[in-house]
């Protein structure tokens, strides 16, 4: 492993077409960091700071004009974005909207368990739109339990309830630009190519797939695991705190102007910048808690763009798209999908994204933003191990459900959501 490291690190150029200097290096670094990210031989946020440092230091030794390019990735506007998200989240969590929320959902439904399923598989989705799908899957577990814990320790409907969290958390974040990082790699290899894509752009794309996706998960889930018991639903009292008012004030118009973008110019990242603003300056959400953000998460995007600005910049994605160049551009997507999908259940969907997407760019396609855009959401799907993304980690790390019944739910899950960005793709296609 050390050996095939050392040749990694030395950006051997075996692949034809390929030149020493950045272009060697840049396949050296694409190949170390798939590696690392893979087998997590050590921390995936050491690994993308490797990327940028090795990146950094061949550029002043083999192309000094590019000296410092990209370490200034850092500011790249989709970074801006993430932290706005960030910051907005941890405001909601502070104001205990994500809750209210949840119970909400939950007090609209009767006790049929088909229904209290479906309000947690929606609960989840909603939530995990505007905050990150770890944090919606912690804060949905506890409401959960208390639910099934109103069912026999029998009831395998029990399984089902606890496995929504995660599914639903994980195509909640396929709906937005700040969802989940892989949509945020996808917006910024966009962006790079010209294509300016809108935060309310992504929605009308990424919501149809979540809201279905949702159906998916349940469908499946109430198919696997029946039951006739009644769910007592209890949902807690959660008083709107002023705290929690002027949080969903600024929230709401930071929404509005994402959604609203193509009116008033302002771009994503400014908006999103504007609410951490104006959230930190009214105290709703505290600079002591910055240090709380989900600083590594940005630190993999970082790793990520500067991988894709690099083999942009060395001329290396002219030399992978010679090599797709006899893929038919109609079967692009559906090859797209099918890498995403595969890489995404053995490593980190955000690690997954930032190998996959750079290098499906290149491909020859009829309509390269909806492939990108196929490319990020499938990586995102990845539910069938539980080591897959880090809610169905986290699931599986209280000993809920076994790793059988794990693999079973969530490859009928994964199938069933990949035929929906499919089918959903398809119909794209036709209309734009």
């Amino acid at each position: 492993m050390k050996q095939l490291m050392g040749l990694v690190l030395l950006g051997f150029p075996v692949l034809g077409g390929i030149e020493w200097g950045m272009q060697g290096l840049c396949v050296g670094l694409l190949l170390m960091a798939t590696c690392m990210w893979v087998t997590e031989w050590v921390p995936v946020v050491v690994t993308s700071l490797l990327v940028v440092l090795g990146l950094s230091v061949g550029a002043t030794v083999l192309s000094p004009a590019d000296a410092g390019l990209y370490i200034k990735e850092l500011g790249n506007p989709i970074l801006s974005l993430f932290f706005g998200g960030f910051v907005m989240a941890g405001a909601i969590q502070r104001a205990k909207i994500d809750r209210i929320i949840a119970h909400g959902l939950l007090r609209l439904v009767p006790p049929q368990p088909r229904w209290v399923l479906a309000a947690i598989i929606m609960a989840s989705i909603v939530v995990s739109m505007w905050i990150s799908n770890t944090a919606a899957t912690l804060m949905m577990l506890p409401i959960v339990l208390s639910l099934a814990d109103t069912l026999p320790k029998s009831d395998r409907f029990r399984m089902a309830m606890v496995l929504a969290v995660p599914f639903g958390a994980n195509v909640g974040g396929m709906a937005t630009p700040v969802g989940t990082p892989p949509n945020a790699i996808a917006l910024g290899w966009l962006h790079r190519s010209g294509i300016d894509m809108t935060f309310g752009g992504w929605m009308m794309w990424g919501l149809p797939v979540a809201l279905l996706g949702g159906v998916v998960i349940w469908m499946v889930l109430s198919l696997l695991f029946r039951t006739k018991e009644r769910v007592d639903v209890q949902p807690e009292s959660i008083e709107v705190t002023p705290q929690a008012w002027l949080t969903l004030g600024i929230v709401g118009l930071a929404i509005g102007l994402w959604i609203t973008g193509g009116w008033h110019g302002f771009s994503d990242a400014t908006v999103a910048l504007g609410a951490a603003v104006s959230l930190l300056a009214t105290g709703a959400y505290l600079p002591s808690d910055l240090g709380k953000l989900e600083w590594p998460v940005m630190l993999l995007m970082w790793g990520g763009l500067a991988l894709g600005l690099g083999i942009e910049k060395t001329g290396l994605s002219m030399v992978v798209g010679e090599w797709l160049a006899g893929v038919p551009s109609a079967y692009s997507a559906w090859v797209a999908m099918g890498v995403s999908a595969t890489l995404s259940a053995v490593m980190n969907d955000t690690a997954t994204a930032n190998v996959v997407i750079p290098i499906i760019g290149q491909m020859p396609t009829n309509h390269l933003a909806l492939t990108i855009f196929m490319t990020a959401v499938s990586s995102s799907a990845a539910m069938v191990l539980p080591v897959s993304c880090a809610p169905n980690a986290v699931l599986f790390g209280k000993s809920l459900v076994s790793s059988r019944t794990f693999i079973i739910a969530g490859s009928l899950v994964t199938v069933g959501i990949l035929v929906v960005i499919a089918g959903w793709g398809w119909v794209l296609g036709h209309l734009i």
